[in-house]
């Protein structure tokens, strides 16, 4: 007797023969999933390394000499052993200038007097 002639050996066979195709089915699968997270990561890596590249760039002239002098001379206003700094701006018009007055102290009780009232 052949043993592919009796049924629950043909139906033995056919199921082996769908369990294996699913999953060879299911890898295939995730293979092609894994192949778009890839060319993804790859497309994120591209933008940080030239995010870092620019950063590099950023830190080299942000350490260098002449632009740590321009920020002391233009933030700070720092400047060399003999020179004059030279603050250049709108004058001020002589009525919008505060006028000197001398003020008493108030007392505590008139301070509180003037917040309430």
């Amino acid at each position: 007797m052949n043993i592919i002639r009796h049924p629950t050996a043909r139906f033995l066979v056919v199921g082996l023969c769908v369990l294996v195709s699913f999953g060879l089915i299911r890898s295939l699968w995730d293979t092609w999933r894994r192949g778009d997270q890839v060319a993804q990561r790859r497309e994120v890596l591209k933008k940080e390394q030239d995010k870092n590249s620019k950063l590099t760039k950023q830190l080299e002239v942000a350490t260098s000499a002449a632009f740590i002098e321009r920020e002391a001379r233009n933030k700070l206003g720092l400047a060399k052993e003999g020179e004059t700094i030279v603050l250049m701006g709108t004058p001020i018009p002589e009525d919008t200038q505060p006028q000197s007055t001398v003020r008493t102290p108030l007392s505590r009780w008139q301070l509180w007097w003037r917040l309430f009232f």
